[in-house]
């Protein structure tokens, strides 16, 4: 064989080497949508490019170095993703392979970058590098592409959340498996290599327009098919410990900020009901400190948190929260931050927070989220709070008039009374509703909950405190006199909204129907029910310029 035909041999192995290897990066570029921002890619494509030139030096190796050399790689490549991530070893380099991928999967999305998990795509992606290369080498150009064909599948599933990818790196990704199949030809100069060349081109101009509506469609998501991996424990609704904060004399400082301004800070949102209790959401996953993807039109701060006596596994939350410098678990309607260990007396943290802008007008014509039912353990509604529920939406013709109308209707119709006694259990609350017509805020947010659910709305009833100017000092402090409950509705494009259905002061008049006695205090369902409030493993924005007929109370 002439030295000439030997070096086109060696240049086409070679082109077809860099074509496949290329397939593999241009996939793990987009690992880069799994995780959150704080995720190093870099280490993940040096090691991928490291195990190409590896391989590519091994290809005339017999089979059982080429092996060892490719596990050599992978295994060091894992090893620079989990060091990036500062992981611990070897724990984590042996959680990788055994435990990786799961623990992505029973993150929130985006993923943080849990060590093992790093390592467990850097393993794959290093694989598959080195396979593409000894395919591309050995065997018909063709199967090259199935190692990245596989890690597609596998990207694709882990960060569905976020859509679809960028057209850009679906142009790439056919560009380069184009060369890889036309690898051949590009050993010789000749007029075949050039239309080919001209249809990549043509090929890559085209991928975006062709693709464009082909891309969105929807996309399986494995987090919806795993168990959330929190311990449940028991506890007291905090709707249930308004009165216990409340209570409390002289009052506690709970925590400070240095947010300059008052504001109402959110605690957790309880998203389901058993007819006992309004309680916490029960899908609850380990995030990274990046929650939220920031809208650029819109100015961030960044706020401080101490917490003081606060005696509550949440951390207290304010304003479109983008992240977090805590470890925390959030929930799928982000409804509150579950600390990963309890806070304490001292515990510190930031937030960088993007102030909620609401225009009125937008919001009037914005429709609800899709709402799925908070009711659980078998609860139904009576038909005669969801009759009641309809009478009073009656000639709503947007989802805000709706939301307004309830609210309107708990304060106009029903007197606040802080004498009555404490409980929202169903036996309560119709009580409330059909008999007395008066009642504490607890019951006026948890019967605002109800009968919102009954018309459909996405409802979630919020536990927080009002913060107050901290004496000689900057900032601003919650106490524990401060505590207060609201419902929120949630609005697409705008997120969860605020409501209050309490009058903005007690009132000692009669109840505008109804006389029959208050709820009872020995309610056989209400005595302090137990909830189940996730446990880790080991904020409300301030009321938005609310639309005409909804007030906010201050």
């Amino acid at each position: 064989m002439s030295r000439d035909r030997l070096t086109l041999g060696w240049g086409r192995r070679t082109a077809g080497a860099a074509f496949a290897a290329s397939t593999v990066g241009i996939v793990l570029h987009q690992t880069t949508r799994i995780f959150t921002a704080d995720y190093r890619v870099w280490p993940l494509l040096l090691a991928a490019a490291a195990t190409t030139i590896v391989a590519l030096l091994m290809s005339s190796a017999p089979a059982a170095g080429r092996v060892l050399a490719l596990a050599v790689m992978s295994i060091a490549g894992a090893a620079a993703a989990i060091f990036a991530a500062d992981g611990t070893f070897p724990d984590d380099l042996i959680r990788a392979p055994l435990r990786g991928i799961s623990d992505v999967v029973g993150t929130v999305w985006p993923s943080p970058p849990l060590a093992a998990g790093a390592g467990a795509i850097a393993l794959i992606g290093c694989l598959c590098a080195g396979a593409a290369v000894d395919l591309a080498v050995r065997r018909n150009p063709g199967t090259a592409l199935l190692p990245s064909l596989a890690l597609i599948g596998l990207v694709a599933m882990l960060s569905a959340p976020g859509g679809p990818p960028p057209a850009w790196s679906v142009a790439a990704y056919v560009v380069a498996a184009l060369g890889v199949l036309g690898s051949r030809t590009f050993a010789y100069r000749s007029t075949v290599t050039s239309l080919f060349a001209a249809v990549v081109v043509v090929t890559a101009l085209s991928i975006p327009v062709v693709l464009a509506g082909q891309l969105e469609a929807e996309r399986y998501d494995p987090r919806l098919e795993i168990v959330p991996p929190v311990e449940p424990r028991s506890g007291i609704s905090p709707l249930a410990r308004l009165d216990e904060w409340r209570s409390l004399t002289p009052a506690r400082q709970l925590f400070a900020t240095t947010l300059p301004t008052p504001a109402r800070w959110r605690l957790v949102g309880l998203t389901r009901y058993d007819g006992r209790t309004w309680l916490p959401a029960a899908d609850y996953r380990r995030a990274g400190s990046v929650l939220a993807q920031p809208d650029p039109a819109l100015a961030t701060t960044t706020i401080g948190v101490e917490i003081g006596e606060l005696d509550a596994a949440w951390l207290p939350t304010f304003d479109r929260t983008l992240s977090v410098s805590q470890t925390t678990l959030i929930d799928g309607g982000r409804s509150g931050l579950l600390a990963a260990t309890e806070p304490v007396a001292g515990t510190t943290y930031e937030l960088q927070l993007q102030p909620l802008s609401v225009n009125p007008a937008q919001l009037a014509a914005a429709r609800i989220t899709a709402a799925d039912s908070p009711f659980i353990d078998g609860f139904e509604l009576s038909p005669q709070l969801r009759e009641l529920a309809t009478s009073i939406t009656v000639g709503a013709r947007t989802d805000l008039q709706r939301a307004e109308m309830i609210a309107s209707y708990l304060r106009d119709e029903f007197v606040l009374d802080i004498d009555s006694p404490p409980g929202h259990s169903i036996a309560v609350l119709e009580l409330f509703v059909d008999r007395s017509r008066r009642g504490r805020d607890e019951q006026f947010v948890a019967t605002y909950g109800l009968l919102a659910a009954a018309v459909g709305l996405p409802v979630r009833i919020a536990v927080g405190f009002e913060s107050v100017a901290a004496p000689g000092r900057a900032g601003t402090i919650a106490l524990s006199d401060r505590a207060i409950a609201w419902p929120e509705v949630e609005f697409e494009s705008f997120g969860w909204m605020p409501f209050d259905p309490v009058p903005s002061q007690v009132n000692d008049g009669s109840p505008a129907l109804g006389d029959g006695a208050i709820a009872p205090t020995e309610d056989p369902t209400e005595q302090r029910p137990p909830t189940t409030c996730p446990t880790p493993p080991t904020t409300t924005p301030p009321s938005p310029t609310p639309p005409t007929g909804s007030p906010t109370r201050p």
